[in-house]
């Protein structure tokens, strides 16, 4: 989340030299462009079958529901939001796609150990 705020500072700063004005008054499309940029340049991860419906339990706890696509051969194809966060012998902090049932996208940041993806 962190890297579509500062791009989008970027991209208002950029709009401030090309058409004048202040920051702010370009900091709202900024943002919706930031984010587009974030979601068509995303990463899949896939996982074992259990742990797809184990991460989806969790994001439950919040009411909002795992973006993922079933590849039918036990895997789950889960979008990711930013590059894997941090990396251990045994695990990954990543960030995955979530959404509330509005439709509204959240990210979901869980490990997911090296044994469960695919």
């Amino acid at each position: 989340m962190k890297n579509v705020m500062s791009r989008a500072w970027e991209i208002a700063r950029e709009a401030v030299k090309a058409f004048g004005g202040s920051v702010k008054s370009y900091i709202a499309e900024a943002l919706r462009m930031a984010w587009a940029e974030v979601k068509s340049s995303v990463a899949t991860i896939l996982v074992k079958e259990w742990k797809a419906e184990q991460i989806n339990e969790e994001c439950h706890k919040f009411h909002w529901v795992l973006v993922r696509t079933d590849r039918h051969d036990g895997t789950y194809a889960l979008n990711l939001t930013a590059p894997i966060i941090r990396e251990t012998e045994k695990a990954v902090y990543v960030s995955v796609e979530a959404c509330t049932y509005g439709e509204s996208y959240r990210e979901f940041k869980c490990w997911i150990p090296k044994s469960c993806i695919a």
